[in-house]
């Protein structure tokens, strides 16, 4: 007589960690949302307009791209009420090391500064 083989399953994997939910956009003390990065304010607004998350990333995208492009191009950009985005340039420099006490060049740069416009002042 043959003998029967018993076929045992495998063990059963663990189920999959839930992978974290989408960022939603948080929600402060009064209620409004709370945008602390680019993912939360494509959530606010695509839950504002009722758009796809596509279009509320091309919409952010855009926004982002035409502050950065007006900057370049003008040395400035501003929204009555929020503030201004100025263009700034910093001269080289000789500067120290704190450990060694070295001199050290400091290459000339570029920057931007945000000036708050008196609305965001005033709602602060």
């Amino acid at each position: 007589m043959a003998k029967e083989k018993t076929v045992t399953a495998p063990p059963a994997k663990k189920a999959a960690a839930a992978k974290p939910a989408a960022k939603t956009a948080k929600t402060a003390k009064a209620g409004k949302p709370e945008v602390s990065d680019k993912d939360t304010l494509v959530a606010i607004v695509q839950s504002t307009t009722g758009s796809t998350g596509t279009a509320a990333k091309a919409t952010v995208a855009a926004i982002v791209e035409a502050i950065s492009k007006s900057i370049k191009k003008n040395g400035k950009f501003q929204i009555v009420g929020f503030g201004t985005f100025t263009a700034t340039k910093r001269k080289a420099r000789t500067g120290v090391n704190p450990q060694t006490g070295d001199k050290i060049k400091i290459a000339a740069s570029k920057g931007v500064r945000f000036k708050p416009g008196t609305k965001l002042k005033a709602s602060l």
